[in-house]
């Protein structure tokens, strides 16, 4: 079984860091008490960037979620961290308000079936 969830980007420039990272500390508590979950987190961005930048971009931005997620109790080894740059666009990247929504990271829980 998988879950999926889409949040903002940590630390983007949306002017959300410090609630973005609340919110993804108090997602860190409720994880912590799974660790046979696993956990891949994939990073987005805008593309008005070099796609070379934007990957890296996407990477920083997925790897920033992990690290809140691991100060809360998260082992490293149940999350896989990627950045897919530009690609996977879920708003018009011709707006502002757009291009904000294409700056994101997704979060796919992956459930072990129960025996």
């Amino acid at each position: 079984m998988a879950a999926h969830a889409v949040h903002p980007a940590a630390g983007g420039r949306g002017g959300r860091a410090d609630e973005d990272a609340e919110e993804l500390a108090r997602l860190g508590d409720i994880l912590a008490q799974y660790p046979q979950d696993r956990f891949r987190i994939l990073g987005f961005t805008d593309p008005t960037g070099t796609p070379a930048h934007d990957e890296h971009l996407s990477l920083r931005r997925a790897e920033a979620v992990r690290d809140i997620l691991a100060s809360r109790g998260v082992n490293e080894r149940q999350m896989l961290v990627e950045g897919a740059g530009s690609t996977r666009a879920i708003a018009d990247n011709s707006t502002p308000a757009g291009r904000a929504q294409n700056r994101r990271v997704e979060i796919y829980v992956d459930i072990p079936p129960q025996s």
